[in-house]
């Protein structure tokens, strides 16, 4: 009777290989899952650029003028009631320093209200805030973000609170694969600067540093319209 009851009691090994075979097989499909939510929200941030960047386009072509530079009448007499704010020819965006937030400097709210009224890009009406990415950061727009030498000329649609590897994936969608290096900010379309805070306004130079995948600073990437 007694070794029947010890038999009983206590696991297997092979019982105890099951579950570490389980445990296994859901540890990977979280790794795999996290992998899979990360990679969307990457593909994310390069649609939200090409967005802008088709909103942009698309509202000079309908209109002949850019967005954020007609005045407030003009705009009033297209019917949009939401538009509390318009702008003067030429696009005034200012380069501002690193911040906590993107500002709505200059014809900021004006142009994220136009392309919203034309029905070119999903904003809030009436607000004097910048959109909202696919990471959660903000969007916005600015003039050569990084200095003359940073290969950007012209509109730039700018996204913050990047990560490392979010940086590394958007980069490598848009200029191809990287050097050994992995830098690959201070080249290409899309240029970069990293800053510990999160998130800040394109200023400064373009960052000649590596992609990090595991530091916990952020990156503010910027690419021409």
């Amino acid at each position: 009777m007694n070794s029947i009851k010890s038999r009983q009691s206590g696991f297997t090994l092979v019982e105890i290989a099951i579950v570490l075979v389980i445990i296994g097989v859901l540890l990977a499909g979280v790794l795999k899952g996290q992998a899979l939510i990360n990679n969307s929200r990457i593909k994310g941030l390069v649609n939200n650029m090409n967005a802008v960047s088709s909103a942009y386009n698309g509202y000079i072509d309908r209109y002949a003028a850019v967005p954020g530079t007609e005045a407030l009448p003009t705009l009033a007499a297209r019917g949009w009631t939401t538009n509390t704010v318009g702008g003067v020819a030429p696009l005034n965006l200012a380069n501002l320093p690193h911040a906590t937030t993107f500002a709505t400097a200059g014809d900021q709210t004006a142009f994220w209200q136009s392309l919203g009224a034309a029905g070119f890009f999903a904003t809030t009406p009436n607000t004097i805030t910048n959109p909202t990415s696919a990471n959660g950061g903000i969007i916005g727009v600015t003039f050569t973000p990084f200095g003359a030498a940073a290969g950007i000329s012209g509109v730039s649609v700018c996204l913050s609170t990047v990560t490392g590897q979010q940086a590394e994936g958007v980069d490598v969608i848009i200029d191809g694969p990287l050097p050994v290096s992995n830098i690959g900010a201070n080249v290409g379309s899309l240029q970069g600067v990293v800053n510990a805070a999160a998130p800040f306004n394109p200023a400064g130079a373009n960052s000649a540093v590596a992609y990090n995948e595991n530091s916990a600073n952020f990156w503010t990437v910027c690419r021409s319209l």
